[in-house]
């Protein structure tokens, strides 16, 4: 298995020390979504999708939650999304249970998104929980997936006004068609997934050149 990291944006030495740091290791103690499957890993049944990515960007974490839970923003920039709007919200719950663990503060939205490519779209509606370090979204309806869930997790960086993104998503489609199809692209979506979140936050906050997002290493584990 393996996990891509990019380091993105920051000064030279900065960079340096992410990068000593996960030759020492310090990925894999840090990264909340580190597993064996890692990037394009299977279930048994040779179907399921997971990939978990992890960048050091120059945004603080408040940033990039603002852009990620605005979802009726994805239309505009999110790759193959025709359209997104968020249904209805649902307040802070205190002392609720997301996945049978009991969490506080945590917002609630419902929100449709339709995705597709040239004469081909679908819909589907997810439940996102939203906390002020973390946001999950889990399809709850859908004719195109099986299942799918996508994590977001901001922590700040080494410098200020920089942080540790780290995503995951887990999808099955229901379709052998788009299933066999994902195995081909499935790495370069996510890719243009994540990096249209990022390009957001570079185009809102006019921090760094949209060109330098690729500066810094790309590594596997």
């Amino acid at each position: 298995g393996s996990t891509a990291v990019r380091v993105v944006g920051l000064a030279p030495g900065a960079r340096r020390a992410a990068e000593v740091g996960y030759s020492r290791g310090f990925f894999s103690q840090l990264n909340p979504f580190a597993a064996a499957s890692g990037v394009g890993a299977m279930g048994a049944d040779g179907a399921r999708k997971r990939h978990t990515e992890r960048r050091l960007v120059p945004f603080s974490p408040r940033e990039l939650h603002a852009v990620v839970v605005d979802v009726d923003q994805y239309k505009h920039f999110v790759p193959w999304c025709i359209q997104s709007r968020v249904l209805s919200r649902q307040p802070p719950l205190e002392g609720g249970l997301v996945d049978g663990s009991k969490t506080n503060g945590i917002e609630q939205l419902t929100a449709e998104l339709e995705v597709g490519f040239k004469v081909i779209s679908e819909k589907y509606t997810s439940r996102i929980d939203v906390t002020d370090s973390t946001i999950r979204a889990e399809c709850v309806e859908s004719g195109l997936f099986d299942h799918l869930v996508n994590e977001w997790r901001f922590k700040p960086g080494p410098e200020p006004g920089s942080a540790w993104l780290d995503f995951m998503v887990d999808f099955k489609f229901h379709s052998a068609f788009y299933q066999g199809m994902s195995n081909v692209f499935f790495e370069e979506v996510v890719k243009k997934m994540v990096e249209a979140f990022e390009n957001r936050c570079m185009d809102l906050y006019s921090r760094t050149p949209r060109h330098t997002r690729h500066q810094g290493p790309s590594r596997r584990y």
